[in-house]
């Protein structure tokens, strides 16, 4: 069977393993416990950086909101003025146009009164000729009459 040396060594071994177990343990235990630190630092640096890119990123949202609201001022300013410029341009245009017609309706109109005033005196014209042409007859009748009448005398 096992003798003393054996039993003394079997002990011996059983206390190195305690021990060789104990400062595992305590180097696991170390090691875990520097993990755990080591994780709460990473998760403390990670929620600054977040915090501060957090505040970044708003401070950058305010002033890309900031930079839209004035460029949407600025747009809306100058459709405004735009639409000023356009509504200028369309009451000069309409009363152009307004007075294109009311210069038509008048060259129309003196167009048709002239056109009138033509066929008017051509229409005078025409009776004063055929009246002339008459009173030259009967003036040319009267002369043949009194020619004959002065050699009915004679």
């Amino acid at each position: 069977m096992l003798s003393v040396a054996s039993l003394a060594l079997a002990d011996h071994l059983c206390v190195a393993l305690r021990q060789v177990e104990e400062r595992v343990s305590e180097e696991l235990a170390r090691e875990r416990a520097a993990s755990v630190e080591t994780v709460k630092r990473l998760s403390t640096a990670m929620d600054e950086s977040l915090a501060t890119q957090s505040e970044s990123l708003e401070a950058k949202l305010r002033q890309v909101e900031a930079d839209v609201r004035g460029a949407m001022r600025e747009a809306d300013s100058r459709a405004r003025e735009m639409n000023g410029q356009l509504e200028q341009a369309m009451t000069s245009g309409l009363d152009a146009v307004n007075q294109e017609m009311r210069q038509a309706v008048t060259r129309e109109e003196l167009s048709a009164t002239c056109l009138k005033l033509e066929t008017s005196t051509s229409e005078v014209l025409s009776s004063v000729a055929e009246k002339l042409a008459r009173v030259e007859d009967a003036g040319r009748y009267t002369s043949e009459r009194i020619d004959e009448l002065s050699a009915q005398r004679v």
